[in-house]
């Protein structure tokens, strides 16, 4: 046998020899411990100790970009939005962006509160009519700007606006310019205990969305092609509010409602939440929904609802309280596809012992 095999040893050792000795020329080598830890862009986005996300402007016409995507970023766990490596979008995820798209309906500041969007890395500097972007670093040609007042990956909504007309209905009352998600989360199926929402938006889907004079373009292009005013933080002090001049014993102000919201634990597979508010609220996480997640409050099991058309949230009620999300995938397809390897084998095993069965029975007969 060995010398049977022999031939095919050297040939192999050939072609290697050959490989290594020709080709050499055109592989590079590294050192893989510097390209992925000694990036000066990688170690001052680690440094920030927050729950974020990352946006990429221009990954397909950089290379440099694309590397970050594809490879530096996800090493060192540092979520991008919309990665390129996506080879299949999934459904829900392509309904959301194909609705948005048709409608012209989300503006920028809806997509990077949704997203949990704090860092931009674009190619130019960076700017947006409805978002606060602050350049912070460049970095071989690779601006990064962000955002102080970024949306939390966890944070707790009042109030909840229930749809039930379909798909368009949610995606128009979550995408609209109009509603405030800090305090409104729409959902597709009632609470128990967090109040509803009793406004109503006027324009529906079945009216073609948004008005033609109000449709927004992607990403922060304004309506019309004017600029929409905006009061920056510096400015708030010199507007005059009634009552001001008021002395303050005769202002009668309710006291600012009490909610927090803070991930203690975040994995890939659980996540733990701790919550405080004053009354009812929805505790919403900006991430996907999927019915194998399980939740439980203090220890006892409650209910996943469907946020945002592709969130997650559940009720919190009054108080502190720790949140566990876990995902337990069902068991279903596993015991699917056991009872059917078993059937496959039982089948070979009774094909392989067909010929001796065939053989006994005819020396039976035979006798």
């Amino acid at each position: 046998r060995f010398w049977n095999l022999a031939p095919w040893a050297a040939i192999l050792l050939v072609l290697v020899l050959d490989l290594g000795t020709n080709a050499k020329r055109y592989i590079r080598f590294y050192n893989w411990k510097d390209y992925y830890f000694e990036n000066e862009l990688t170690n001052f986005l680690r440094k920030d100790t927050d729950i974020y996300r990352v946006k990429v402007f221009g990954f397909q016409e950089n290379l440099l970009l694309n590397q970050l995507v594809s490879n530096l970023l996800p090493f060192h766990r540092i979520p991008v939005v919309d990665p390129p490596a996506v080879s299949r979008l999934p459904t829900d995820y392509a309904k959301f962006f194909g609705y948005a798209k048709a409608h012209q309906i989300m503006r920028s500041d809806r997509y990077f509160d949704l997203f949990n969007v704090k860092y931009i890395l674009s190619l130019q500097p960076f700017s947006d009519p409805y978002v606060n972007f602050t350049q912070v670093a460049e970095w071989n040609g690779i601006y990064v700007s962000r955002r102080d007042d970024f949306m939390p990956r966890a944070w707790l909504a009042p109030s909840a606006n229930v749809i039930k007309e379909g798909e368009d209905a949610v995606l128009f009352a979550t995408l609209h310019p109009a509603l405030n998600l800090h305090k409104t989360v729409v959902l597709e199926e009632p609470p128990q205990a967090v109040p509803l929402h009793d406004s109503r938006l006027t324009a529906h889907p079945s009216e073609g969305g948004v008005d033609a004079s109000h449709k927004i373009q992607p990403f922060g292009g304004p309506p019309n092609g004017t600029r929409e005013p905006r009061v920056l933080p510096d400015q708030k002090s010199s507007k005059k509010m009634k009552g001001e001049n008021r002395p303050s014993s005769l202002v009668s102000r309710p006291p600012p409602p009490t909610r927090s919201a803070r991930i203690i634990r975040h994995e890939d597979n659980r996540i733990e939440v701790e919550s405080f508010a004053d009354t009812p609220a929805m505790l919403v996480l900006s991430e996907k929904w999927d019915p194998d997640w399980k939740a439980w409050l203090d220890g006892e099991p409650i209910k996943i609802y469907k946020a945002n058309y592709l969130m997650r949230a559940v009720e919190a009620p009054p108080g502190k309280h720790t949140v566990l999300m876990e995902y337990r995938p069902s068991m279903r397809p596993f015991w699917i596809s056991a009872i059917s390897v078993a059937v496959f084998g039982l089948c070979g095993i009774a094909y392989a012992l067909k010929p001796r069965l065939l053989n006994s029975t005819s020396v039976v007969s035979l006798k």
